[in-house]
């Protein structure tokens, strides 16, 4: 498969971050016969933003993916005044964003809860996002959001396809306070549900989302929610998980799909031993994205050897045995020599259902 990716850093550990990802992209492309093209974008952080000029925004709009070092969704301004008012999902037509927990065991995670998190949190969270763009944008969530119902759609049938591929399991997390967006967000859920019969359906109230969360994730697997609803949950299950150093967040888009880290790295933390598997896992969610399962699978396996070995953990910053560019080297060589490096079952790490978006 040809995929062409622009990848956006800023100078330093931005970059060295990146190039970690980079290197598990080329073990795959070595291995699976793939043809992965790069576009390099290094924008300074000015004020703690990315400036983007509209030149970079038809760059990544021309991409087939964006891989993002920073968490460039919150940290960026546009260049163009005219342009100042939107966001950047509004800016590259991204109008779902999708948050996955970490299906990896012996993290030493620092969560509420300190048994094994892959046992406890397997689930994906869609999230609509809002547009600022006047045309077609509805008050179809809680909050003072406007959606594009071509946009809602999308995101719905996206949920759905990937729950077919996993546990069957579609929610709803209904904004029930509002009356009118209640009944369009249960009307349209079931209706677009009606071409996925092998998908159950549930549609529960934030309150219950939240209960459920605490005391019987597991019985969570897709849950699709707006914009409003969806950071209090992608906030709940940070806290619960103690993976947020970890995580990455996919954007899927008409015109590309972007891959960041959940947060961005504490600046205090901007070393060579900063911990780089957010912007690797944000590879291995490309990989899923574009179908590339097997793929993803392979590096999320490398991930597991090198935390079973102690290399790596849930933390922002790497023991002093370790480097950013060692853990780099470390996983794309385990992808080179899998079948000389792991003899645990892929089911113990939760990716035979897991895999991904």
């Amino acid at each position: 498969m040809d995929i062409n990716i622009t990848t956006l850093s800023t100078p330093g550990t931005g970059s060295e971050v990146l190039q970690q990802a980079l290197k598990c992209l080329d073990a795959i492309s070595e291995n699976f016969d793939h043809n992965f093209t790069y576009t390099h974008l290094s924008k300074p952080l000015e004020g703690g933003k990315i400036i983007l000029s509209n030149e970079d925004i038809q760059l990544l709009k021309s991409s087939n993916a964006v891989l993002s070092s920073v968490k460039i969704t919150r940290r960026f301004e546009l260049e163009n005044p005219e342009l100042k008012h939107l966001t950047l999902t509004d800016a590259l037509d991204l109008y779902v964003s999708i948050k996955a927990t970490l299906p990896l065991k012996n993290l030493g995670a620092q969560g509420v809860f300190k048994e094994d998190l892959a046992a406890l949190y397997e689930f994906i969270l869609f999230k609509a996002n809002p547009t600022q763009k006047e045309h077609s944008a509805l008050k179809l969530g809680l909050g003072r959001y406007k959606y594009s119902e071509n946009h809602i759609e999308k995101m719905i049938h996206l949920a759905f396809r990937t729950a077919k591929n996993r546990k069957k399991k579609l929610t709803l997390i209904n904004p029930d306070h509002l009356e009118d967006s209640n009944s369009y967000w249960q009307n349209t859920v079931k209706r677009i549900g009606q071409s996925y019969p092998s998908v159950s359906i549930e549609i529960i109230s934030i309150a219950k989302a939240v209960e459920q969360m605490l005391v019987k994730s597991k019985e969570f697997d897709i849950l699709l929610s707006d914009h409003f609803l969806g950071d209090i949950l992608a906030a709940q299950s940070k806290v619960l998980t103690g993976t947020a150093a970890l995580l990455p967040e996919a954007h899927d888009g008409i015109h590309c799909n972007l891959f960041e880290p959940l947060i961005s790295i504490p600046k205090a933390l901007e070393s060579d031993r900063t911990n780089p598997l957010a912007a690797i896992y944000a590879a291995t969610l490309l990989l899923s994205r574009f179908g590339l399962n097997e793929e993803a699978l392979s590096i999320m396996r490398a991930i597991q050897s090198a935390i079973n070995n102690n290399m790596v953990d849930s933390s922002y910053q790497l023991t002093e045995n370790h480097s950013c560019s060692t853990i780099g080297d470390y996983l794309s060589e385990a992808i080179k020599d899998s079948d000389d490096v792991y003899n645990f079952n892929i089911e113990n790490i939760g990716l035979g259902r897991s895999t991904i978006i």
